[in-house]
């Protein structure tokens, strides 16, 4: 078998094999979509240096085995802490910010904020994927992740013309609608029990099983129902249901959140308060030592049982964690770990650990925001302490914390080379040097990161730590990895100089490339998109203005008039730039002639200025009623709807737009003034890397720019920098494929003893102008092309193919296996390319591949084919440079098998 000779760079299903020709009036069927940067995750750090990014939910679990289980929410993935090797291996989630992958290994599903995690019966993973609305499942047999309950849209939710979304009382689970999901957890019989928080009730449901609720009123948020009997689904309501536990009896603990109050539903259906008052003064911090009901306790979080079965409570407001003997007649309270300091908001965090109380009491030590909590075998307590981005343990025989994984960084900014990918975190504008290195403003990092020729990525700017919101004090005059970025919006490069939009710090800040040193450029609310002309002037699009900044750094009012004008032209086209209105731009370009082009995002428009002196105003794009699913496509650009443009760039003959809310990067053809979608499906997902662009999905994607031809994305949805690169034209007339194989078998063992295979494919390529067909690296990957037939030694089919394994002789020798792989030649001619129309320019490309299979593993192999051949399918990838070309073709393969001798001889005629 021939498969695979060459790693494809491309595994599109094409049907049907045609080049079509790039048109720039449409979407260009041969343009690929690729990831530059991100896309990686914390996978073989050390939990020390994991710079993890926890969300607002709770999310820790621990295994049998005693691996510890962490919802990274906002890189939206989970990770597993092995306690042997002391490294962190990705569990599930691709960096994606979307719902994709059912039926797939789950570390390259899409999830959306995981949260709460549990064990089921099996030991599966199950995972609250918070922002898809669903339950999701990770076998612990393969791996393999599937929706377990949820359909993917909240309780309530309209789509398009369908009627509000149900939610699914007493039907399949797989059906049911979410208005949010707390905690779950599993009982001793296997029911998954969860706070539908959004819907203020409690569920039930089992795999494959019916929901149902146990506890609450349906979207009625209140306090009632305690000591009623059997009136969990007649009195009873929560304010805003987030944890939840099982004990050994069956019973319910409930954090009912906004109740302050931690309440148990016991099997005959009676709720009552076992935790709290309910008060919220000092912020749920009193009561220690007395009864558990008459403590405050502040808002409540996740919970667990310990060994001896008494209850562990996490008290996110009041920064504890706290223990009640809830099997006692009158129920106590103590605080295990958290000196209630952590209650005031402030984070004194300076990344050593020291001084958040490691390595002393945990009751003295320091937490903020604690989500969650769970107990391994051995009674060693661990915290999910959001705030101080760790995991913390609290050792049980000495009573003392320290941090089991996390560096108290918020977010990403460790770096691990080209292999990694890097972790970006909502990313926005990016730009590149001279050098052709990339910057990357991480925004939720507050960070820019960098990813050099060789693909290895640093953190250039920014230590990690958000901005006070001035630009005192934040590093300027020193290095710019040290000073304190918070929340960049954009990037760009003039120079030898990295400007950077610190929205965070109300200010654009210069890092000059050579000395890495980092300066204040000038101040301006909250900076959004920077762009810079050809002198040097930076347009900065910010609130609902776009202004100037000048040479000297002096900022000064160029479009926008903050208020909103009236009918009848509320937007100010036809006026010039300082009389129009625009709504919070935040995409910037500028065409050859120097004309602005702004994304006026909330105004859901492209808009224009205009030359000086007039400087006048118009719409390019935008402003149409939205009609699905085209939403305008194919029409003229003014009568389309766009959903929140977040960027906008232009070339020769097109304005593209990231057309945020819809999930699509779109054209509009200069001459004709048609828009047309030329990637994205109009879903949020991360498909097509590698593939047609036409066909792939984005995610939310924000600020585009042209780095040559290629169009550079900010898909930040899916945490990554892609660009889509336009692709030659090869004209399927000018193409040829055909193929030479010639192995030699021996008939005693069916092993190959010799073999050679060819490919040759030829094709005449129209290169554009600057390009030299002489230093032009070429990939071709040949793919599914194969011809098999067994039989046994009488010359017939076998019953049963045997595997690959060693035989046992008659005198008990064990005879090896055939060789998994036989090393098989590959050669490749391209011929007759012309350039610039000049005369044809020969190149050719050789290698080799390695043969999957062999012909005949088992018995004898009879490969006789009819006199007129059997057509097989081939896959063509051709990459030329960074241009690709995909397609079917076919071959006509002729064989007989040799007669006589040792061997038998196959050739195709």
């Amino acid at each position: 078998m021939l498969r695979s000779l060459v790693r494809s760079l491309l595994v599109p299903a094409v049907v049907g094999f045609a080049w079509i020709a790039a048109d720039p009036d449409a979407a260009r069927a041969t343009d690929i979509i690729t990831t530059l940067a991100g896309g990686g995750s914390l996978e073989g750090y050390f939990p020390d240096e994991a710079n993890l990014e926890l969300g607002t939910s709770q999310g820790l679990a621990i295994s049998a085995a005693g691996e510890v289980f962490v919802s990274d929410s906002n890189h939206h993935q989970v990770l597993k802490i092995n306690p042997a090797s002391g490294l962190i291996t990705l569990v599930a989630g691709n960096g994606a910010r979307a719902y994709s992958g059912d039926g797939s290994p789950a570390a390259s599903a899409s999830l959306n904020a995981p949260a709460g995690l549990a064990f089921d019966s099996t030991g599966s993973l199950l995972i609250v994927d918070r922002g898809n609305f669903v339950v999701r499942r990770v076998d612990v047999t393969t791996g393999i992740i599937s929706t377990v309950a949820g359909t993917g849209l909240f309780t309530g939710q309209v789509v398009g013309a369908n009627p509000a979304a149900l939610i699914g009382e007493g039907g399949p689970a797989i059906a049911a609608t979410f208005g949010n999901i707390g905690d779950l957890a599993v009982d001793a019989a296997g029911a998954i029990y969860l706070c539908d928080t959004g819907n203020q009730i409690v569920r039930k449901f089992t795999i494959g099983g019916t929901i149902t609720t146990i506890a609450g009123t349906l979207s009625t948020a209140g306090f009632a129902g305690d000591g009623v009997a059997n009136g969990a689904l007649t009195t009873v309501q929560f304010s805003g249901p987030t944890g939840i536990a099982v004990d050994a009896a069956g019973s319910v603990y409930i954090a009912d959140s906004g109740n302050r109050r931690v309440r148990k539903l016991t099997l005959d259906g009676t709720v009552n308060t076992v935790v709290g008052n309910g008060a919220t003064v000092n912020d749920g911090y009193t009561g220690d030592g007395g009864l558990a009901i008459a403590a405050s306790i502040g808002t409540v979080g996740g919970m667990a049982f310990d060994a001896t079965g008494k209850l562990l409570v996490t008290c996110v407001g009041a920064a504890g964690i706290r223990k009640v003997d809830v099997a006692a007649a009158t129920p106590t309270i103590v605080t295990i770990a958290g000196n209630g300091n952590g209650a005031n908001g402030t984070n004194p965090n300076n990344g050593t650990g020291d001084v958040i109380g490691d390595r002393g009491p945990a009751t003295g030590a320091m937490l903020l925001g604690p989500r969650d909590v769970a107990v391994d075998s051995l009674g060693n307590i661990l915290i999910l302490d959001v705030t101080h981005q760790r995991i913390r343990f609290v050792d049980q025989a000495t009573g003392f914390i320290d941090t089991l994984a996390g560096s108290g960084l918020s977010g990403f900014i460790g770096d691990r080379g080209s292999k990694q990918g890097g972790v970006l975190t909502n990313p926005a504008g990016a730009a590149f040097d001279l050098a052709g290195n990339l910057y990357v403003a991480d925004t939720a990092n507050h960070a820019v990161r960098k990813i050099a020729l060789d693909g290895k990525i640093t953190t250039f700017a920014g230590n990690g730590f958000a901005g006070s919101g001035t630009i005192t004090g934040l590093g300027n005059g020193g290095p710019a990895a040290l000073a304190s970025l918070s929340s960049p919006r954009d990037v760009l490069v003039f120079g030898n100089t990295l400007f950077i939009a610190d929205s965070g710090n109300n200010a654009i800040r210069a890092v000059d490339l050579s000395t890495g040193l980092i300066r204040s450029y000038v101040t301006v609310s909250a900076p959004q998109a920077i762009i810079a002309d050809a002198i040097g002037r930076i347009y900065v699009a910010h609130g609902n203005l776009v202004d100037l900044v000048d040479v000297s750094g002096v900022l000064a009012s160029f479009a926008g008039n903050a208020p909103v004008d009236t009918v009848p032209n509320p937007l100010g086209d036809g006026l010039s730039a300082a009389s129009a209105t625009l709504s919070a731009p935040s995409g910037l370009a500028l065409n050859v002639a120097g004309e602005l082009l702004i994304a006026d995002t909330g105004n859901n428009r492209i808009r224009k200025i205009g030359p000086a002196p007039g400087l006048v105003v118009s719409t390019v794009a935008g402003g149409g009623a939205p009609v699905a699913p085209l939403i305008g496509d194919g029409g003229p650009a003014l009568s389309a709807s766009l959903n929140a443009p977040g960027g906008v760039a232009v070339d020769a003959t097109r304005i593209l737009i990231a057309d945020t809310g819809n999930h699509r990067i779109r054209a509009v053809v200069l001459g004709t003034g048609t828009i047309e979608t030329i990637c994205g499906t109009g879903v949020a997902g991360l498909t097509g890397d590698g593939d047609l662009s036409a066909t792939a999905s984005v995610n939310a994607p924000g600020r585009i720019f042209f780095k040559g031809p290629n169009l550079v994305i900010a898909d930040a949805g899916n945490n990554r920098i892609r660009q889509i690169v336009p692709a030659l034209d090869l004209d399927l007339k000018t193409l040829s494929l055909s193929t030479k194989l010639n192995f030699a078998l021996d008939r005693r063992t069916g092993q190959i003893t010799r073999g050679r295979d060819t490919v040759s494919v030829k094709a005449a390529l129209a290169l554009p102008g600057g390009i030299s067909a002489v230093n032009l690296p070429i990939q071709v990957d040949i793919v599914e092309l194969h011809q098999q037939t067994q039989f046994d030694a009488l010359g017939k089919p076998p019953r049963i193919t045997k595997p690959a394994v060693g035989v046992v002789s008659p005198l008990g020798f064990v005879q090896p296996a055939p060789p998994l792989a036989v090393a098989s030649k590959f050669t490749l001619g391209l011929r007759g390319t012309s350039v610039l129309g000049g005369k044809p320019t020969a190149f050719s490309y050789s290698g080799t591949g390695t043969l999957r299979e062999e012909f005949g593993r088992i018995g004898y192999t009879n490969l006789n084919t009819p006199t007129t051949g059997i057509t097989i399918p081939v896959r063509v990838n051709v990459t030329l440079g960074s241009t690709t070309f995909t397609g079917l073709a076919s071959t006509t393969y002729k064989a007989t098998q040799g007669k006589g001798g040792s061997a038998v001889t196959i050739r195709p005629r």
